[in-house]
């Protein structure tokens, strides 16, 4: 959880669990985060 979480409104509302994935649940990810992505699922 982030450090900051408590204070963003969304996690109060209960709407944000103060995580922040980088995967979707359909496992689509954002394109810049790919050249630390790959060499980990290459080991």
């Amino acid at each position: 959880m982030m450090p900051h979480a408590y204070h963003v409104p969304a996690f109060k509302l209960g709407r944000w669990d103060g995580c922040v994935s980088f995967f979707s649940a359909g496992g689509l990810t954002n394109v810049a985060l790919l050249e630390k992505i790959v060499p980990v699922l290459v080991n």
